[in-house]
């Protein structure tokens, strides 16, 4: 609301309940009606008739002008508003590629980095050692999540094996 596009958003909201713009496009279409039943039923050749259609279709939805100016501004507004905030994207994917390079630090110690050899069971145990310490990890989920993380490890290494051998 402290934003200063929110006053003419809502000025645009007001001309939109008021019918503002859109008795003028009511008006533009009825005109352009007239126009066109005048060329179709006095002007009675082929051009005329499909000069008629054309004007037909520059008719527009009487409400349709107001709501794309209500789009725009009140989408304008949003990101204005988001980018007073900032984003801590870089943030996160800098602290997330950190946390991957640590991991396959720890994970090749001592290994050729170019063929290193790590078991679904180590990979599995690191990234439930990067999360061990959010608020919400019990022991309990932590199993849970170690479940679940190696059976997905051990199906995928599985269908890679089951790959290359048929390869």
């Amino acid at each position: 609301m402290e934003n200063a596009r929110f006053a003419e958003l809502t000025y645009r909201i007001s001309q939109y309940f008021d019918d503002t713009f859109a008795s003028g496009i009511a008006a533009q279409n009825a005109m352009l009606t007239t126009l066109s039943t005048l060329l179709r039923t006095r002007v009675k050749t082929p051009e005329a008739a499909k000069a008629a259609k054309d004007i037909s279709l520059r008719r527009k939805p009487v409400y349709q002008g107001d709501l794309d100016d209500i789009e725009m501004y009140f989408m304008a507004t949003v990101k204005e508003i988001k980018k007073g905030i900032g984003s801590h994207y870089a943030e996160q994917e800098a602290m997330s590629k950190k946390v991957a390079e640590k991991m396959f630090a720890e994970l090749t110690k001592g290994q050729d980095v170019q063929h290193p050899t790590i078991t679904a069971e180590q990979l599995t145990d690191a990234m439930l050692d990067s999360v061990s310490g959010m608020e919400g990890a019990t022991p309990e989920a932590l199993e849970q999540l170690r479940n679940g993380l190696l059976g997905i490890l051990q199906s995928a290494a599985e269908q890679e094996n089951a790959h290359e051998a048929d390869e």
